[in-house]
């Protein structure tokens, strides 16, 4: 039995925020979950109220596709650890774990805070 390419591409946010804190060596201290974007709703977002990281994660089990253009994605999210900020960056369609510092410090600005930024 063989699975197809597509599934393989198939991700949750829980995976994202589990190499986030492998990568930057601290645990996430809570997680706020934003709507999906409905491009046929105008009306502005609702608030979203942070949760504990272990609440947060069983709530972002869903799979979702990464791939450039795909239709699946995922909930829009900020991860908040001591020292980063973690958010889903995305450029045409295709999604990735992103994160900035949580307050100022030397670093290197990039665009969508790229992950090249260490602890």
């Amino acid at each position: 039995m063989s699975i197809s390419a597509h599934y393989c591409r198939m991700e949750t946010l829980e995976q994202f925020i589990e190499e986030f804190e492998r990568r930057v060596g601290e645990r996430v201290e809570a997680i706020a979950i934003g709507a999906h974007y409905d491009p046929d709703d105008p009306r502005p977002g609702v608030k979203a109220a942070p949760v504990s990281r272990d609440q947060a994660l069983l709530m972002l089990r869903i799979k979702f596709d990464r791939d450039r253009g795909s239709r699946d994605q995922p909930r829009p999210i900020y991860a908040w650890t001591a020292s980063w900020v973690m958010f889903i960056g995305e450029e045409d369609g295709g999604t990735r774990p992103c994160w900035v510092p949580r307050a100022p410090m030397p670093c290197v600005p990039t665009l969508d805070g790229e992950d090249q930024w260490t602890s």
